[in-house]
């Protein structure tokens, strides 16, 4: 399609119309006529014919003037496009990279293990792994930044990923020495739980049989030709004493658990889940591969977030309900890590109960990948280490040895920063705010406003895999500059979670530029108008349509031109045309 812009010339017939009004007067037409009746008639007719030749000639003018405007203002967009690159509209896989340098050697090693096997991109499988980490440490850390200011060690991680992925092989093999070490315990409760219940019998046999005995003795020592003569209370101190015995005896084989040890939620109501972690210590997680309690419990939920609210920051809960009864948890804390559908992940961000209650802020949100050779995208990771998974797991399983609890009173540990890790913290907490009050970024300050919080979290998951007894050293600069290093990448994704609609637009924006290098554009200025795109471009509607235009001219693809009651043009940048498209991007990395 193409629109050629032609100047309008004068129109014939420029005389002054009031000239020509004043000449023709009714005294006129009477005159020539005769008949006054039909000197009106003519009158008023030529009159009308005047009128309707004044709004054309006055409309020609308009579109002169139009014209003229459009032909100055398409020149001008043009010339300026010149000499502006069009930008390229990233989509996910151009996500900035991680720097691996700065994490654990030996944690690496585990995420490009799993990695390679899943053929699913490191950061994914990254963030996975410090879900593991934080389920690890079961609610008994916090670590305090200062006086006022205070983070417990539990994480929320979902993470987008299409059919087909195998997100089920990453989530089992990260979960993999949790789930031998509760499966073990669960083993080892069953065993002692039947030994108890067989003993408990024996023993309350055991225990009417002394008892009876004593209590015969007794009487035959205090009784004579069946008169008793003796004082109960002799024998009172000697009976309690040996129930206290059997007691002793009886909770010497009690089991360890007064529950099936187990920290995994799975389809779960709110209740059950707030009535299982009263049960485990007040701790409990979600690993899912498929996202179901996710979607079902969370993600579309109308009801108050509460109880994930306050696990995420380890504050008291309560709740009453006719079946479960009263729930009161002191020091609740949960780690979540969810594989989901793209499409689950954008209406959680796009519900506005949790948006306002702000739940979904405290998720850090992830768009899987696969991993690619091409050199600025994420890469294959280097040879797998299986030794490394051994590694993984005996350091996992001792973590929990030391960690896991059903005493509702646990103790809670606390971990400091050294100096310079304080110094490192405050700063990114100071860069990040003017991004909080930019209105660039308004649809995802409340995430921004936490950014310098899950800092903290994420190198306190750090701290932990490199120190057995995390309480007992402080944070580093350098777990915290390797935190900082992975929320950037998660930062890059919650801008694209936080506004669904601008990754439509990209999606849009893609499907245009590839109709316009189908085009053959052979004007002296390139110009198509946005209906021309929606037809071109199945099920492209006039919404998705504008909000991609304008994402085009915001990287310097188009310019476009409005005017009211008019569809909007837009001018190509010449370079787009010529097909040297310059990408203007910073460099990816291997991840």
């Amino acid at each position: 399609m193409e629109i050629r812009i032609k100047l309008c010339r004068s129109p014939p017939g420029t005389s002054d119309l009031r000239s020509v009004r004043q000449a023709t007067t009714y005294q006129s037409y009477t005159a020539q006529n005769g008949h006054e009746e039909e000197a009106v008639m003519a009158y008023k007719e030529d009159e009308l014919k005047m009128m309707v030749n004044a709004i054309d000639f006055n409309k020609r003018i308009e579109d002169r003037q139009y014209r003229l405007r459009l032909e100055d203002k398409l020149h001008r967009s043009y010339e300026e496009l010149r000499n502006r690159p069009p930008r390229w509209i990233f989509q996910q896989l151009s996500f900035a990279a991680f720097n691996p340098e700065l994490f654990p050697n030996d944690l690496i090693e585990v995420a490009e293990h799993i990695s390679s096997h899943a053929e699913i991109d490191t950061t994914s499988v990254l963030l996975v792994l410090f879900g593991s980490i934080s389920a690890a440490m079961c609610g008994h850390y916090v670590v305090q930044v200062d006086h006022e200011w205070r983070e417990s060690g539990g994480l929320y991680i979902v993470e987008a990923a299409e059919s087909g992925s195998r997100k089920s092989y990453v989530i089992s093999t990260a979960k993999a020495p949790l789930d031998q070490y509760f499966e073990k315990l669960s083993l080892e409760h069953e065993a002692q739980s039947a030994k108890y219940k067989k003993n408990n019998k024996h023993l309350e046999v055991l225990k009417r049989k002394v008892i009876n005995l004593l209590i015969n003795n007794h009487l035959k020592s205090s009784s004579a030709d069946g008169i008793y003569f003796g004082d109960p209370n002799e024998v009172l101190p000697e009976l309690q004493h040996t129930i206290d015995s059997l007691d002793k005896t009886t909770e010497a084989t009690k089991p360890k658990y007064s529950t099936p040890p187990q920290i995994f939620l799975s389809i779960a109501s709110r209740v059950s889940a707030g009535e299982g972690m009263s049960k485990q210590g007040e701790f409990a997680c979600v690993f899912e591969a498929e996202g179901s309690f996710f979607e079902s419990e969370i993600a579309n939920k109308s009801t108050h977030p509460g109880l994930y609210l306050k696990s995420y920051d380890m504050e008291r809960y309560d709740y009453s309900s006719k079946n479960v009864g009263k729930i009161s948890m002191q020091k609740p804390s949960m780690t979540i890590v969810a594989f989901v559908q793209p499409d689950v992940l954008m209406n959680f961000y796009s519900n506005k109960n949790l948006k306002s209650r702000g739940l979904n802020a405290r998720f850090l949100p992830h768009f899987a990948s696969k991993p690619s050779n091409f050199i600025r995208h994420r890469s294959l990771p280097p040879t797998p280490k299986p030794g490394a998974m051994i590694a993984y797991n005996a350091k996992i399983t001792e973590m929990l040895k030391r960690n896991f609890t059903q005493d509702k009173n646990r103790e809670i540990w606390t971990v400091s920063l050294t100096p310079k890790a304080y110094e490192l913290v405050k700063t990114y907490e100071q860069n990040t705010q003017p991004y909080v009050r930019s209105l660039e970024y308004l649809h995802m300050s409340s995430f921004l406003a936490k950014a310098h919080g899950a800092v903290v979290r994420l190198a306190l998951c750090i701290h932990a895999w490199n120190n057995p007894k995390p309480e007992q050293s402080p944070i580093t600069r350098e777990e915290v500059e390797a935190a900082i290093s992975l929320m950037d990448v998660i930062v890059e994704h919650a801008n694209i979670a936080f506004s669904p609609e601008r990754s439509q637009a990209c999606v849009d924006a893609q499907e245009i530029l590839a109709w316009i290098r189908r085009c053959d554009w052979t004007d002296i200025i390139p110009v198509f108008q946005a209906q021309d795109a929606m037809s071109a471009i199945s099920g492209l509607n006039k919404k998705q349509c504008h909000a991609a235009l304008d994402l085009l001219e915001q990287h310097d693809n188009i310019r476009q031109y409005f005017e009211a009651g008019r569809d909007r043009l837009c001018v190509l940048n010449p370079q787009l045309v010529n097909q040297n498209i310059i990408q203007n991007n910073r460099p990816i990395g291997r991840y």
